[in-house]
């Protein structure tokens, strides 16, 4: 999707229709699936089996607590892919341009800010795991739970030096409360598709399919 505004409701949609019922849940990952994201994720063998053991080791304990092991483990499995995807469709400014529509050139300019300085963060940390990563083999090492316990410091380290830097920067052009920007947001038909299936599919998940036909006579 181009158009940040129906990235924001298609993801919203989606979680709350997986949120709510399972039926919601698969409508998600059908959904995902439609949108041709398969391929791409199973291109990191590793991320993927991390969150397999995660969702399993998750529903397991559910189902002997009493609850239902596999609906949970349908819905979570459906809110993570959609929040990978979320993530992966994010492009730098998107935020920005999204609050100052929402909320105007003040508050919207403020907190879109404070969201792209975020998903800047979160880029940069990713980008320094590839780097501690390559200096731990490198060096004859291998990756795993220790060496993620040493690269915790090193990356906590990094985080707040980058703030700091950050908030100089700002502070030294004089950044104090809003600003000025003129949102500009294309959309294809393809994508006016997609948002409408993930309101349907959130839709079906608040309404039970019984009170859904009632409505309709």
């Amino acid at each position: 999707m181009q158009d940040t505004r129906l990235k924001v409701i298609s993801t919203v949609a989606l979680s709350i229709g997986a949120y709510l019922s399972v039926v919601g849940a698969l409508f998600a990952i059908a959904w995902w699936f439609a949108n041709g994201r398969l391929a791409k994720f199973m291109t990191y063998p590793r991320l993927t089996g991390l969150y397999t053991v995660i969702i399993i080791i998750v529903a397991i304990l559910i189902q002997f607590s009493g609850g239902s092991g596999i609906f949970y483990a349908i819905k979570l499995t459906a809110i993570v892919l959609i929040a990978i995807w979320a993530y992966d469709e994010y492009r730098s400014g998107e935020m920005l341009n999204f609050f100052v529509w929402g909320l105007g050139r003040d508050l919207g300019f403020d907190i879109g800010l404070i969201a792209e300085m975020s998903m800047q963060t979160l880029t940069t940390i990713r980008e320094d795991i590839d780097h501690i990563r390559y200096a731990i083999t490198l060096k004859g090492m291998r990756w795993g739970w220790r060496s993620i316990g040493l690269a915790m410091p090193i990356l906590l380290h990094a985080l707040l030096q980058r703030s700091e830097e950050q908030a100089k920067i700002l502070a030294v052009r004089g950044y104090r409360h809003g600003g000025n920007l003129c949102p500009i947001f294309i959309f294809t038909s393809y994508d006016i598709l997609a948002t409408i299936c993930a309101i349907c599919i959130a839709c079906s998940a608040a309404i039970p399919p019984g009170e859904f036909f009632i409505l309709l006579h």
